[in-house]
């Protein structure tokens, strides 16, 4: 079917160039073809659900999960949102700048969708890795390729430690290795930037709407780099280390804080800096060349190892 509508699209194409060089074509018939060839490109499909996470043996919980080309047959690449309790939609624009794939976005328990029990034990970074786990489980997906943009890079780098069988690849995005370290940047830059947010966070002006409705429904239970202030990146065993994509924007405020993955993690194999972008890169100036590099690493690893 995919390869039926590129053939149509070229017909159209050809039909239209015809006409133009005929001369018989008015500006509003121009106008309709060229709505007739935006409606055979073909959208993603989106299938929603929940997933289900235990606490305890009777505390069970829904994390809502979204997922675009569901049936496309490429390994999946699952996206981890940040916060903590920043919840997914923010992410969702990578769809319109990655080759198509099956692209799997989830609200971690206590934000969004997902349910948010107000026990604040029932959060850490190792619950949220085994809920991931759970995820994948229930979803029946044996490999992906696992991207985590800022705190959510730490979930998918202990993802890796646990879970190592299952990653193909992993993207760390504007993701730190110090929680304490970005943290103390992140008041630093604060004070003594008086455009701190549109300089060092999302350079997007004015800020996308996906990322506002993000922050409207963030969990309050269990949120800010306060809640993981502790968290240091220790370095994974060989066998739990996969090919690894670093990328980030120049102007972001936890660059300071991420500056030494090659020290922990050997199987980094690149490391791109956008020169355009800060924090929230897959919306900013960069957007496309982010896409870009995504869809070419992964193109690179979906191949049997």
């Amino acid at each position: 079917p995919i390869i039926r509508a590129v053939l149509s699209i070229g017909m159209f194409a050809s039909l239209t160039r015809a006409l133009l060089i005929n001369s018989q074509v008015s500006l509003r018939r121009e106008t309709m073809i060229s709505m007739a060839l935006m409606s055979v490109t073909s959208q993603p499909s989106i299938d929603e659900g929940y997933a289900t996470v235990s606490r305890t043996e009777s505390d069970n919980y829904s994390l809502y999960y979204r997922i675009y080309n569901k049936d496309d047959p490429k390994i999946p690449l699952v996206i981890v949102h940040g916060g903590p309790s920043l919840p997914s939609q923010y992410l969702y624009p990578i769809v319109d700048n990655v080759d198509k794939r099956p692209i799997i976005f989830y609200d971690q328990l206590g934000c969004g969708k997902s349910d948010e029990p107000k026990q604040i034990e029932y959060y850490s970074i190792s619950q949220s890795v085994n809920d991931l786990e759970s995820l994948l489980e229930q979803l029946d997906i044996p490999h992906v390729h696992l991207l985590g943009h800022s705190f959510g890079g730490n979930v998918a780098y202990e993802y890796c430690r646990h879970f190592p069988a299952r990653v193909k690849s992993l993207i760390l995005a504007n993701t730190s290795t110090n929680m304490k370290k970005c943290l103390q940047e992140y008041n630093r830059l604060e004070k003594s930037s008086p455009s701190f947010w549109e300089t060092h966070a999302c350079r997007q002006v004015p800020m996308p709407g996906l990322l506002l409705d993000a922050m409207k429904h963030g969990g309050r239970t269990w949120c800010g780099m306060e809640v993981v202030v502790d968290y240091v990146a220790e370095p994974l065993v060989p066998e739990s280390q996969r090919p690894t994509l670093l990328i980030s924007g120049k102007y972001d405020f936890g660059t300071a804080a991420a500056e030494n993955w090659h020290e922990i993690l050997p199987s980094v194999e690149n490391d791109v800096v956008l020169v355009n972008s800060a924090h929230y890169i897959h919306v900013e100036a960069d957007a496309r060349v982010f896409g870009e590099i995504l869809s070419e690493f992964m193109a690179h690893h979906d191949v049997d190892d």
